[in-house]
């Protein structure tokens, strides 16, 4: 956290956070939901971040985090944890200027469309409790094909 403190001061020393990690999860949730920009080196502050509709630049450290990143379109935002600061800063100043914030919202909720989409064909699949018949809508085999294309 000591180093987190230092980059802030330097970087955006009248607007930046550092918050502990011991924070209340409502306390991350609302400093997250009001800012311009992140900086995590969590998944999940990530995450809230993205739930927020903020951008957020990751320090990535393991594939799932770079992973998150790619799926909402914005992989050059997971930098290594080797970065220096003018790669952070070049970052941010790309992330803020270019909106990524409401690309990445339209990214959330197609995302959250594709999730449902899935659900609906899982419960298809799973809770109907009649064995499938030949008047069925679709083969089970094209059910599960629909189930992928939802993925």
């Amino acid at each position: 956290m000591a180093a987190a403190a230092v980059v802030v001061a330097r970087m955006w020393p009248e607007a930046g956070i550092v918050t502990p990690a011991d924070a209340a999860p409502d306390l991350v949730r609302g400093l997250i939901a009001g800012a311009r920009l992140t900086v995590a080196t969590r998944l999940h502050a990530s995450v809230l971040a993205t739930a927020s509709g903020v951008p957020s630049i990751v320090i990535s450290h393991e594939p799932k985090v770079s992973g998150l990143h790619e799926v909402l379109g914005v992989p050059d935002s997971a930098l290594p944890p080797t970065l220096d600061c003018k790669a952070l800063v070049v970052m941010a100043e790309k992330l803020l200027s270019e909106g990524a914030g409401d690309a990445i919202g339209r990214r959330v909720a197609m995302l959250k469309e594709r999730a449902r989409m899935a659900g609906e064909a899982l419960m298809d699949l799973c809770v109907d409790p009649r064995p499938w018949q030949p008047t069925d809508r679709g083969t089970v085999r094209e059910r599960l094909a629909a189930l992928r294309a939802a993925l």
